[in-house]
């Protein structure tokens, strides 16, 4: 971990990769000239750096594995509860993950694909205290396709919630630690929306997923089949 230090106000960037870092570094200098900038690469330098000089903002790129960034999210926010987390991504993110990181805690999020203006423009009302989410993201609510198709099969909203962080690629024990329930919870959720769509398997469930055009993360029907080797 290392430092850049300036006076005003404060904020942590989290990356693995050093260019990102630097790059996020300069556009949020650019968005505000008043901040000071701390730097993690580590899930150990984020709490070592929130721990040693507290940051108003953390600003986290979705580049942890397997979810972990979905977890990573609801520890920060339950621990330092004064911290606001900013997800940016530099990269494809579907619609389904950046709702997850809303429901556990993040304060906004960031596509640095987008318009430079727009970019700025959203960055600057978040570091002045306005959250921001795509508003597509209100859509995955429960009037959602997801919602009333498996609701019309009789699952409970808790094994809806099992059922999509499985389609994410999540494990028992991650999807525990998200939900803030033990792991043989889970896998009765599980159990129980697996059988109500007819499924045996996690192939059949992303078979089911695809054919209802609920396929998470941002794939598309054909991608998810071409994945299962099934197009």
């Amino acid at each position: 971990m290392s430092n850049l230090l300036f006076k005003g106000l404060r904020v942590l960037i989290v990356s693995k990769v050093s260019f990102i870092v630097g790059n996020m570094a300069a556009f949020i200098r650019g968005v505000r000239d008043d901040v000071s900038i701390n730097i993690a690469e580590t899930v150990e330098g984020i709490h070592q750096s929130l721990q040693k000089q507290k940051s108003s903002y953390l600003i986290l790129q979705d580049n942890f594995n397997d979810g972990a960034t979905s977890v990573l999210v609801k520890e920060l926010s339950e621990k330092y509860r004064d911290l606001k987390i900013i997800v940016f991504s530099v990269g494809e993110c579907g619609l389904y993950e950046i709702s997850d990181f809303r429901y556990l805690g993040a304060f906004g999020y960031l596509d640095m694909k987008t318009d430079e203006k727009i970019r700025t423009e959203r960055t600057r009302k978040m570091l002045t205290g306005q959250g921001y989410f795509p508003p597509d993201i209100d859509r995955l609510g429960e009037n959602s396709v997801w919602y009333s198709v498996l609701e019309r099969k009789g699952l409970t909203k808790r094994q809806i919630e099992v059922l999509k962080l499985v389609i994410a690629g999540k494990k028992n024990d991650g999807i525990g630690k998200i939900l803030a329930i033990s792991a043989k919870t889970v896998n009765i959720h599980r159990t129980k929306a697996y059988r109500a769509i007819g499924a045996h398997c996690i192939g059949d469930v992303h078979k089911y997923a695809i054919k209802y055009g609920i396929w998470s993360y941002g794939k598309t029907g054909r991608e998810g089949m071409e994945e299962l080797g099934a197009a």
